[in-house]
């Protein structure tokens, strides 16, 4: 009747009469019942905890459930609520499951209370929510569009929400619980270590490391000798070499981002130079955007399918931005196999099998003798990785470290597996130990690719160095006269994990704005710090555009469809989530909570 003034009176009435029912059988009830409705749960919960009799058991039991859950306490709740019998509780079931996390158990809970009826706007969004939190995109965009059509075009969102950062990403207690030892070995990290140590190629190997005069630098170049039609004329050859040598020469010194530029002004003047599409590939798979990176290495392949190398990594880059690469593998496996001079299990069909997921064939490779590369070397880690070889492993991370002992990724691989065994703490602790004195390369963390910058900051923030080596760059910073947008790029992505998201919002539209950086990667990191900030609309417009910069960038279009929802305009959300599909989408970066 919503007669709250009669409602009161009735309730004091009963609290005040009490204790003459204390010799009743259902006193423990009563007791329960009127402090529940007078707000005092920890008192209901009391009484009704420890009942007189066996009457009303059910109700009691429904009653604690209620209380726990509005205590916080969801897994008694949920434990509290399982011991009862009754189909109208499998709402409430799935939504307690769902706080606790456990999505495929509420799926199936409000599944089964949606055919109890149907209808209810409260149960699809409920389902809607957890269809996302499993990856299921598609899903949730059809639910939504069930719930939404059918409301006014004003309707205020059921459940309010709002899009945030994982808090994994940035508590260090979460990072030390969840973080797996197997550092590296998802798809697109063992991708990033393939290119990471992949060799630039020159036409003179000889030519250009007299032009470059660094003792180590051949073992990141690869000669393919002069022999292409479109460049006959020995002078040209010379020429575009010594270009080529400008470019390797800053990506070999770590400033990947110039070296980029170099190559990407240098494919205008040569336009169908296979050479110089593999190295502008190789800059912007360092850089993280992949999509530009695929672009290249398969221009650079079709202008030369002998370029096996570039081939390869069109497939890998392919695969990280959802590409249908179907055909081109067919063509370059095809191109490998013809090739006489190559034994079966050459780098190329190994990289091929890596990329097709068919691990066990790569036993091979991992059996066979061959020049110790980075690159080689980095395939038997991988390898050893995927077919749990540990011997193998130990001694790829230690031929790795000897050829290549400053560079920060092969020391922490390394590492890695010397205390793979330790529990996290220890891990740790030896994390400051060891990395507060070994003489590392840092250009390669102020300047470089994308995958040093990132392992080396997840080991500072899982060995809590994260604040003191973010002072140091900041420092590193305002020292630094040439290629500041590249230690920008680190400081503020340190920014960010330090949970300083309103300065890497500045540093990042500092990038955009004055350095002219709006690479996908950039942008798509700005957006990041700007929902850590709080500006939603800002958030938008950069995602947007990272969108338009790279149409495959998953991340992009999920954190759209979280922002769009949040703001209530539900059919831009849907579109950005059907867009994505039922692939199991798990966002790195985002996720949302439910606001009260």
């Amino acid at each position: 009747m919503k007669d709250d003034k009669l409602f009161t009176y009735y309730i004091d009435l009963a609290f005040a009469y009490l204790p003459e029912e204390s010799n009743a059988p259902l006193y423990s009830y009563y007791v329960g019942l009127v402090h529940y409705y007078k707000d005092f749960y920890y008192e209901a919960l009391s009484a009704i905890s420890h009942p007189s009799n066996d009457f009303y058991k059910e109700d009691q039991a429904y009653l604690s459930s209620k209380i726990l859950a509005s205590l916080g306490n969801n897994a008694y709740a949920l434990s509290t609520l399982e011991k009862i019998e009754r189909e109208n509780d499998y709402f409430t079931a799935g939504l307690l499951q769902a706080k606790l996390g456990e999505f495929p158990k509420a799926k199936t809970s409000l599944l089964k209370a949606l055919q109890n009826d149907r209808e209810n706007p409260k149960i699809k969004m409920a389902l809607a929510m957890v269809e996302n939190k499993m990856g299921n995109l598609g899903n949730t965009a059809s639910l939504m569009s069930e719930v939404y059509k059918v409301r006014n075009d004003d309707a205020q969102p059921i459940y309010k929400m709002k899009a945030i950062l994982k808090p994994i990403l940035f508590d260090i207690d979460q990072a030390q619980a969840e973080f797996e030892k197997e550092l590296f070995f998802d798809d697109e990290n063992i991708y990033s270590l393939i290119f990471y140590y992949a060799p630039y190629k020159v036409f003179d190997a000889k030519q250009t490391i007299d032009y470059i005069r660094k003792g180590s630098m051949n073992i990141f170049i690869d000669e393919i000798g002069p022999a292409l039609s479109y460049l006959k004329a020995s002078s040209t050859i010379s020429k575009v070499n010594i270009a080529i040598s400008k470019g390797i020469k800053k990506a070999l010194d770590f400033h990947v981002y110039e070296a980029n530029e170099i190559f990407a002004k240098m494919v205008e003047e040569y336009k169908n130079h296979s050479i110089l599409h593999y190295n502008l590939a190789l800059t912007y798979a360092q850089m993280g955007d992949y999509a530009a990176a695929y672009k290249n290495f398969s221009k650079s392949y079709h202008l030369d399918s002998n370029n096996y190398l570039a081939g390869v990594f069109a497939l890998m880059s392919g695969n990280l931005i959802g590409k249908d690469i179907t055909k081109l593998s067919e063509d370059v496996k095809e191109s490998i196999n013809k090739n006489p001079a190559l034994e079966k299990d050459n780098l190329y069909a190994s990289l091929i099998h890596l990329t097709d997921g068919n691990h066990f064939s790569l036993t091979r490779w991992l059996e066979m003798e061959k020049e110790d590369s980075p690159l080689s070397i980095m395939l038997n880690i991988i390898a050893a990785q995927k077919l749990s070889n540990e011997r193998m492993y130990r001694l790829g991370s230690q031929k790795l470290q000897a050829l290549l002992p400053k560079d920060i990724i092969s020391n922490i691989i390394a590492f890695n597996v010397k205390y793979q065994k330790q529990n996290i703490k220890n891990y740790a602790k030896a994390i400051q130990m060891e990395f507060n004195r070994l003489p590392l390369e840092y250009d390669a963390f102020y300047f470089g690719p994308k995958i040093v910058k990132e392992q080396y900051i997840k080991l500072l923030q899982i060995g809590g160095l994260l604040h003191q080596k973010r002072d140091s760059v900041r420092k590193k910073m305002e020292e630094e006269r040439v290629d500041i947008p590249s230690i920008m790029q680190t400081l503020a992505y340190m920014e960010i994990y330090t949970n300083n998201f309103e300065e890497a919002f500045t540093l990042y539209n500092k990038l955009i704005d004055d350095y002219g950086k709006k690479d996908t990667h950039t942008i798509f990191l700005a957006s990041v710090a700007a929902i850590g900030a709080g500006h939603s609309e800002n958030a938008i417009a950069l995602l947007e555009l990272s969108k338009l910069t790279d149409p495959s960038n998953v991340e992009s279009k999920y954190a759209l469809g979280l922002l769009y929802q949040e703001v209530g305009n539900f059919e831009a959300a849907n579109a950005q989530y059907r867009s994505i599909g039922n692939i199991g989408f798990i966002s790195q970066y985002f996720s949302f909570a439910i606001q009260r």
